[in-house]
C-alpha cells in the first residue's frame, strides 16, 4: 500500500485526506499542528468577547477525525522530498509516498500559533480580549472583510470605545463601488474611523500595549 501524508488539519486537508482514504490499498495520515479544534471563522467576535471563546472551540479534536485516517499531532519543522519524510516537533518521522500540503494561509491572532497548547491558546485569546478592552484607541491595520467585521464587533462589544481602520487604499477595495459605499456609510454610522495612506513605522506583528504611528 502506498502512505499519504496530509500536513493540515483545516477544512481543505480534512477533506482531502476523506476523499484519498477512499482509495483502495492507500494508507492515509493526517498532521494537525494543534490538538485542539477552532473555527477561525468566529474569532472577531471571539477577540471583542472573549468569554464566547469556548464556543469557537473543542477540546475534543478526535469528534472531528476521519475514521479511515491515522492522525498525527505536532508542528512540522522539516520536509524532505528527496527520502520522502516529514519530521515532527517532537522529532518524529513519517515517510510519504505523496505528500498534500494544505496548511491555509498565514493570518496573525485569527489562527493559533503552530504547536501551542490549548492552555496557551486559551491564554492568548484572554490577553487579546483584555488588551482590546484596555485600550484607549485599537487601530486595526487592513481594510478587508476581515479587519471591517473585527472593528464592528469591537464596537458591538464596546460602543464608546476609539477604533481606527488604517489601510492603504481603501476599504473593501476588491468589491462592488455599491458595496463599498454601502460599508464605507456603516462605518461612519458606528464611528469607526477609517485613515488611508502609507503606514511605513506600523509594526508587522500584533502590539497589545500602547504606542503610536505614523500616517501618511
Amino acid at each position: 500500500s502506498k502512505n499519504v501524508v496530509v500536513i493540515g488539519g483545516g477544512v481543505s486537508g480534512k477533506h482531502a485526506a476523506q476523499e484519498i482514504s477512499k482509495a483502495k490499498d492507500v494508507k492515509v495520515t493526517l498532521v494537525m499542528a494543534n490538538q485542539f479544534v477552532e473555527w477561525p471563522i468566529a474569532m472577531t467576535k471571539v477577540f471583542a468577547f472573549p468569554e464566547l471563546h469556548y464556543k469557537a472551540l473543542s477540546e475534543k479534536p478526535d469528534l472531528f477525525q476521519i475514521p479511515s485516517a491515522t492522525y498525527r499531532y505536532g508542528a512540522v519543522t522539516s520536509v524532505d522530498p528527496a527520502k520522502k519524510t516529514v519530521v515532527l516537533s517532537d522529532q518524529t518521522s513519517l515517510s510519504y509516498d505523496a505528500l498534500v500540503v494544505a496548511t491555509g494561509f498565514g493570518m496573525p491572532l485569527f489562527y493559533p500559533e503552530l504547536g501551542a497548547t490549548l492552555q496557551e491558546r486559551k491564554s492568548q485569546v484572554a490577553q487579546i480580549g483584555a488588551s482590546i478592552k484596555a485600550a484607549a484607541c485599537v487601530a486595526i491595520v487592513g481594510g478587508g472583510i476581515v479587519a471591517v467585521e473585527l472593528a464592528g464587533d469591537i464596537r458591538v462589544a464596546h460602543p464608546s470605545k476609539k477604533i481606527v481602520l488604517l489601510v492603504r487604499d481603501q476599504v473593501l477595495k476588491p468589491y462592488p463601488d455599491n458595496v463599498r459605499k454601502e460599508v464605507a456609510a456603516a462605518l461612519e454610522k458606528q464611528r469607526i474611523e477609517v485613515r488611508t495612506g502609507e503606514f511605513a513605522d506600523v509594526p508587522r506583528d500584533p502590539v497589545f500595549e500602547a504606542g503610536t504611528c505614523s500616517v501618511g
